[in-house]
C-alpha cells in the first residue's frame, strides 16, 4: 500500500490552506472557511503578479526602442522580478494540492471534509496496480520446475472461469515448513519453498487478501 500525504518539509497544515479540507457541517468548518479565504487570497495575488508581469513586459518592449541603456536594464530587472513573483505564487498554489505519488485506486479515505491535516499525516490509503501479488508454496521435489519470469495463470472464487495472467517474480532461497528429518525423499516432499507471483493485469476486480489458485506453465503446458 502507498500512502499519499503532505510532503515532508512543509509547514504544519501546508497540505491544504489553513490545514484543512473544504467542507461544511463538521466541527472543522471554521478551518474550511479559513482555507477558502487563503485560497482566494493566493489566487488574487497570482492574478496581481500576472498583471504586473504584463505591464513589465509592455514597458520593456517600449523601452527597448530609444531609451537609455540604464533604463532598459531597469525594465529588464522589473520584468525578471515580475516573473519571479508569478512563479512564487504558482508554487504556493501548487503546494495546496494533494497529488497521488503513483497511479493507484483509493482504498481508504483517511481524512474527511473539515479535518486538520498536519505534516506527514496520511490523507488516503492507495492500492497501486502493480502491488497485487500471489504467494504460493511448492515442495522441494517440484522446485526445479519454477523459475523467475515463468508465466502462470491465477483464478479466484469470485470470478470463476476467468483467468488472470501472472509471472513468477521471486523464488525464495530458504525453505519453509521444514520437517525435523529430511533424509528421505518422502520427508523432502514436505519441505516447501515460497514463490511470489506478480499479477500482470489485475483489472478492477481483484482485491488484496483474496484466496487464489495458481497454475504454473511448465514446458508450454
Amino acid at each position: 500500500m502507498t500512502q499519499a500525504g503532505v510532503p515532508p518539509g512543509s509547514p504544519p497544515g501546508s497540505g491544504l490552506p489553513g490545514g484543512g479540507l473544504p467542507g461544511g457541517g463538521h466541527p472543522g468548518g471554521s478551518g474550511a472557511r479559513q482555507l477558502l479565504k487563503r485560497m482566494r487570497g493566493i489566487m488574487a495575488q497570482t492574478g496581481n503578479a500576472e498583471s504586473r508581469l504584463r505591464q513589465a513586459q509592455a514597458g520593456a518592449r517600449k523601452k527597448e526602442h530609444g531609451y537609455r541603456p540604464e533604463e532598459i536594464a531597469a525594465a529588464r530587472a522589473e520584468l525578471a522580478q515580475a516573473e519571479a513573483d508569478r512563479k512564487k505564487m504558482e508554487v504556493r498554489l501548487a503546494e495546496h494540492k494533494i497529488v497521488s505519488p503513483a497511479d493507484a485506486v483509493i482504498e481508504i479515505m483517511d481524512a474527511r471534509p473539515g479535518d486538520l491535516v498536519g505534516e506527514n499525516d496520511p490523507v488516503a490509503t492507495l492500492l497501486e496496480r502493480g502491488q497485487l501479488y500471489v504467494r504460493v508454496y511448492v515442495p522441494e521435489t517440484k522446485l526445479g520446475l519454477a523459475r523467475p519470469g515463468q508465466p502462470a495463470e491465477v483464478t479466484v472464487d469470485s470470478f470463476r472461469g476467468q483467468k488472470f495472467a501472472a509471472h513468477v517474480e521471486q523464488v525464495n532461497q530458504k525453505a519453509e515448513y521444514l520437517p525435523r528429518n529430511v533424509e528421505t525423499e518422502d520427508a523432502r516432499s514436505h519441505q516447501f519453498f515460497g514463490l511470489k507471483l506478480a499479477i500482470d493485469d489485475p483489472g478492477s476486480g481483484l482485491r488484496a487478501g483474496m484466496a487464489a489458485d495458481v497454475t504454473l506453465q511448465v514446458g508450454g503446458n
